[in-house]
């Protein structure tokens, strides 16, 4: 009969506890795939195939590393414990020193899990490292990934030598947290160096964070050589929050196919900074928050390191702000330093504490390019400017904007300055350019407290087109002003096209000296088109009025066209009332005789009833009556002539030799008629006038002769 032992259930519980006290006891564990180290290790599962998963449950002080020789496709892994390692990365996938290209299908950190480095002397570090080439079906983060000091959090990484190519994630998920905690200026939570991720989704309740100087989502090249690799992104979508003290998401040398933040972007200086002319963005769209807490901006595209380059880079398709849309920036929403934009769109807001968007340069040679800049709806606002297409620096930069488009419902304001900037003068001489050479049309508002534009750079690129076009729903309140800011012998703004005027709100036009503007203005609407004219124009001006509002000129200054005494014409027509109120003529150099003829059209009866012509340039000796029907008069007044003056001169002159000439000739008679009286004397009498020509004859004679030259 065999025997047979039978264990009590106390008995049973016994063994299972101390085989479990040994497991928690082995500080190193073997596995196929992954090298497991800490003071408890407990894992389970092992394979060398995509189908086996390793678990982590228990970590502590520990760290998991693909084997050196691992190759292929090796097992997924699941974290679900707590570590802390300030020694060594907590998580490694890949080798640096050699070609083996490891294949993990899944990374899972779970709810619950934490992975903490922290090292406070010694280089820099990382808490999760994938390199190596290393190819990573999903990266997924439920729990919490920290760093601090000189460690950084997430780093993907492409090799130098590229040893075992692109390091690549297909997909990266965060639904826990990734942080930076006061952690050095060269380290990110999240930092891509010439790696890749095909698609990367910060979930709703996700967040990825950076404190100190450190960066929340870095991405960057490997390397300055020809053969790197930039870092990537092919689609970018954050619905959690991504926050920093210096930039939350930092691209050089980056490319992102698609760019879309659903949720929140903050930071004390830049969201979303661009600092790479090697930098290209597909598609770069808010539908959430980017918000700034100090003096930066929310979105700020760089262009550095460009003294030799022709083109403008880096380069972006499209960059959208929807209907949802807040970036709401310290002194700037939008910053944009160089580059090249295809569409710069705006449904929702974008705000500044001077501009809400800026076209600027600090410093170096840039060449910026928007084709359209469109306000489909929503608002633009600048505490100084709307729109500041301007800038500080004055080595031969170029900034062209195609076209420019405000749709119904949208506005562009700046508040205490300007709606639109187009131009400014630097201190280093007019070398910078700045351009609009499409068209501007407002179908919504644009509007300043200074004026609705200011443009002292060149508006407009042909005088047969239409630059301004005001549509019945549209209005520019401030005016429109083509200026010269008060620069001496330089020129001012241009404008070369047409401004149209659709709306029935009132609108001013000035042109000011130095200013040019070549075109036509037509008024459609309802309201009162004003015009200041005291620059240059075209050799024809066409003023037209369709409306049944008015067109009232306040001044036109009126140019010669050409060395012959012709004069440039400008003629009224439409429908609708013109009114010309002043009409000013250079006094030096205008053949009066041509003035009327200056002034065309079959609106001009009506125009210059009641004009008022007057003279500049001159010392105000002429004044002009009569009117520009019947013909002009000038009146010249000889007591501010150069004649009246040489008369002046002439007859002061005879005076005092008049004056000399008595008193000669009276000391003369005296001694005459001493000698005459005595008794010796041979005269028998005399006449003065027998003697000499007397003094009061000489100066009448004098006068005679000098009045003919009054």
């Amino acid at each position: 009969m065999r025997n047979t032992t039978t264990y009590s259930p106390k008995f049973v519980s016994t063994i299972a506890a101390l085989s479990l006290c040994l497991s928690s006891a082995v500080a190193h564990h073997e596995d196929n795939n992954w090298e497991i180290s800490g003071n408890n290790s407990n894992h389970s599962g092992s394979g060398s195939s995509g189908s086996g998963t390793t678990t982590i449950s228990n970590l502590e002080s520990g760290s998991i590393t693909t084997k050196s020789d691992a190759t292929g496709t090796i097992s997924s892994l699941i974290i679900e414990g707590k570590t802390n390692n300030d020694n060594k990365p907590i998580l490694e996938v890949g080798n640096g020193n050699n070609k083996s290209i490891v294949n993990v299908p899944t990374i899972t950190i779970k709810e619950g899990a934490t992975l903490n480095r922290t090292i406070q002397n010694g280089s820099q570090g990382w808490n999760i490292i994938f390199r190596g080439g290393s190819t990573i079906g999903s990266f997924e983060n439920k729990g919490t990934i920290s760093s601090g000091k000189k460690a950084g959090t997430v780093y993907l990484l492409t090799d130098g030598n590229n040893n075992g190519g692109q390091t690549v994630v297909r997909n990266f998920t965060n639904n826990g947290t990734i942080k930076a905690i006061e952690s050095e200026d060269v380290n990110a939570a999240l930092r891509l160096q010439g790696a890749k991720i095909e698609t990367f989704k910060n979930e709703k309740g996700g967040l990825i964070s950076a404190t100190g100087g450190a960066v929340a989502i870095q991405i960057e090249r490997n390397g300055n050589n020809g053969t790197g690799y930039d870092g990537s992104i092919e689609t970018f979508i954050n619905e959690g929050t991504i926050s920093a003290g210096e930039r939350a998401v930092s691209l050089a040398h980056a490319t992102i196919t698609s760019f879309d933040n659903q949720g929140t972007i903050k930071s004390e200086k830049v969201g979303i900074a661009i600092g790479s002319q090697n930098t290209t963005i597909t598609h770069l769209k808010n539908s959430g928050v980017i918000e700034i807490n100090g003096d930066g901006a929310g979105i700020a595209l760089r262009q550095l390191n460009t003294e030799q380059q022709k083109e403008s880079k880096p380069i972006y398709d499209t960059i959208e702000n929807t209907n949802t849309g807040i970036i709401t920036g310290g002194d700037y929403g939008i910053f944009i330093e160089g580059g090249t934009i295809t569409h710069l769109k705006n449904s929702g807001t974008i705000e500044g504490k001077k501009d809400g968007i800026a076209f600027f340069n600090a410093g170096g040679k840039l060449h910026t390019t928007i084709t359209n800049l469109e306000i489909e709806k929503g608002i633009i606002r600048g505490k100084e400017n709307g729109i500041n297409i301007s800038k500080i620096n004055g080595n031969n930069d170029q900034t062209v904007v195609g076209n420019l488009k405000i749709a119904k419902g949208a506005t562009v304001e700046g508040i205490n300055g300007s709606g639109l900037v187009l131009g400014k003068d630097n201190k280093n001489g007019q070398k910078d350019i700045y351009k609009l050479t499409g068209k501007i049309e407002v179908n919504g508002t644009l509007k300043g407290n200074t004026a609705g534009i200011i443009n002292e750079g060149q508006l407009g690129s042909s005088a047969n087109q239409d630059v301004i076009v005001i549509g019945s729903n549209g209005k520019i309140e401030g005016g429109i002003v083509n200026s010269s800011n008060g620069r001496k012998g330089r020129n001012g703004g241009s404008i070369s096209g047409n401004i149209v005027n659709n709306s029935n709100s009132d609108l001013r036009i000035t042109n000011n000296d130095k200013a040019s503007f070549k075109g036509n203005i037509t008024n459609n609407g309802n309201g009162t088109l004003a015009i200041d004219n005291q620059g240059k124009t075209g050799n024809n001006t066409v003023i037209k009025n369709n409306g049944s509002g008015e067109i009232k000129i306040k001044d036109w200054k009126l140019e010669n066209q050409d060395g012959n005494g012709n004069l440039k014409t400008v003629q009224f027509e439409g429908n609708g009332n013109i009114t010309l109120e002043k009409l000013t003529i250079s006094e030096g150099n205008t053949d009066i005789t041509k003035v009327a003829n200056a002034i065309q059209g079959s609106k001009k009866a009506e125009a210059v009833a009641h004009t008022q012509v007057q003279t500049n340039g001159g010392n105000g000796a002429v004044t002009i009556t009569g009117d520009l029907l019947r013909g002009l008069v000038a009146n010249i007044d000889g007591s501010k002539t150069a004649a009246a003056a040489l008369n002046r001169t002439l007859i002061a002159t005879a005076t005092a030799r008049a004056t000399f000439l008595d008193t000669v000739m009276g000391n003369a008679l005296n001694t005459l008629s001493f000698l005459h009286h005595r008794a010796s004397s041979s005269l028998g009498s005399y006449k003065n006038a027998n003697l000499y020509a007397n003094a009061t004859t000489v100066r009448n004679d004098l006068l005679s002769q000098s009045s003919s030259y009054a």
